[in-house]
């Protein structure tokens, strides 16, 4: 798929660049450092059930891998032996999705800030995403790698709850800046209680209240493995205990990474449809690249739970409400509780559709129908006009490509991201000479 403009004498900015860069022409200095340099690719995988902090260290130094059906160990290399292997000090790194994080553990709290020359983003989930917090109370849904996550509620629920790199991908504290996303309306749509207030690891992520992610803690350990462990070890932790000091260190991974990037990042997300922009100067041309529509790419910005509760219930009621009968639960979005001397069923939203007109917000907004809008455009504080400033100093990242039309597994399919990777590339290369590496 050829895009319909060349990257040479392009202003960034058509393909929705934020931030300093100028057009690359061909008797600049950036086209030069493009055309210096050889371009070895190398992909590194890693283990997306584990936490991406120790991802992002192995794959910084590499790890041997033992075939489980046999004796043969095969060596997976790192960032380090590949630079070593191809006689350079560092390489530039280009991110998928959950790879973002891994990359930014790797450089930001493995050490390994010096072993890259850049970094490039392509739709990660920068803030997290309410989707997984989503799946802990429907128990999966729709989940596509079920060969990997159990095969129903129960299974999802209990490998979930002990991987911390899927953990990791819950809202972090800057999600949305803060602001809450776990909401319970009544049936006319009017707000009732709204989480978190303070802090979603005490009210949400470890909370056994029936609001709250794990309200039923026999789903963590249905089989007894970890409960086996945890004697092994002699550890006198019960599981609950287990899974709150687990959910716990994964919050604090995420406060350390908050706003925290490589000092030469360049990113690029989906905002739904793909929508023309061009810089000032151009005159409007009516071909442009091809884009899902919007209403394939929508996602939660937050989790909204509907119900008949009364008029005159407060928030502190409905909190203290008791969830109660054996279908209190049935693990697939619907809640039973009693509040205000009444029976209220509340039944979460269940599909990824803007609301209509008239309809009350169901939390459905633009993303790429994985990442919201909200946690990807994190990316870009202080660079996207109108967007808050970095919360704690400057955050390394150098541009930002607000784009759409693309689906988050796809995102580097489209025209839109291969023009911002290759810009992105030529801009890192021409850091390397200008900064005399």
């Amino acid at each position: 798929m050829a895009a319909l403009k060349s990257i040479l004498g392009t202003d960034p900015a058509d393909y929705g660049a934020y931030g300093s860069g100028r057009a690359i022409t061909l008797d600049s200095d950036v086209f030069r450092s493009l055309t210096r340099y050889r371009y070895p690719v190398y992909a590194i995988g890693y283990n997306w059930l584990q936490s991406n902090l120790l991802s992002g260290q192995q794959v910084l130094d590499g790890i041997d891998f033992q075939d489980p059906h046999g004796d043969q160990i095969i060596r997976i290399m790192g960032i380090r032996e590949i630079c070593l292997e191809n006689q350079t000090d560092k390489a530039i790194i280009i991110t998928h999705s959950m790879g973002g994080l891994v990359a930014r553990m790797a450089s930001q709290l493995c050490g390994g800030k010096n072993d890259m020359y850049g970094v490039i983003h392509g739709a990660q989930p920068a803030t997290g995403a309410p989707l997984f917090a989503k799946r802990f109370r429907t128990g999966g849904e729709d989940f596509i790698n079920k060969s990997l996550m159990g095969r129903d509620a129960a299974e999802f629920i209990a490998i979930a709850s002990n991987a911390e790199g899927p953990m990791e991908l819950s809202p972090m504290p800057d999600y949305n800046n803060g602001d809450p996303w776990w909401i319970f309306v009544d049936k006319n749509g009017k707000q009732k209680m709204a989480l978190p207030i303070r802090s979603a690891l005490d009210e949400l992520y470890i909370s056994d209240k029936w609001y709250g992610l794990i309200p039923d803690t026999s789903v963590l350990d249905p089989a007894g493995i970890i409960g086996k462990q945890l004697e092994d070890q002699k550890n006198k932790s019960d599981v609950f205990d287990h899974f709150k000091k687990t959910m716990r260190g994964v919050v604090k991974r995420q406060e350390i990474l908050v706003n925290n990037y490589h000092p030469n990042t360049y990113a690029m997300y989906g905002d739904g449809a793909l929508k023309p922009k061009f810089s000032g100067s151009r005159q409007y041309t009516p071909r442009q690249e091809s884009g899902l529509p919007s209403e394939e790419l929508m996602t939660w910005g937050s989790v909204v739970w509907q119900g008949d509760i009364p008029d005159g219930v407060s928030e502190d009621e409905l909190k203290a409400a008791v969830w109660i009968g054996k279908e209190r639960d049935d693990r697939q979005g619907v809640l039973k509780i009693v509040v205000g001397g009444q029976t209220v069923v509340l039944t979460v939203q269940k599909t990824a559709r803007r609301p209509k007109d008239g309809d009350h917000e169901n939390g459905i907004i633009p993303g790429d129908g994985t990442v919201p809008s909200w946690s990807a455009e994190s990316q870009g504080r202080g660079l996207i006009p109108g967007s808050p400033h970095p919360l704690v100093g400057p955050n390394g990242v150098k541009m930002i490509f607000v784009q759409g039309g693309y689906e988050h597994q796809f995102c580097y399919a489209h025209t839109w991201t291969r023009w911002a990777t290759l810009y992105s590339v030529a801009q890192i290369a021409h850091s390397i000479e200008a900064n005399g590496e």
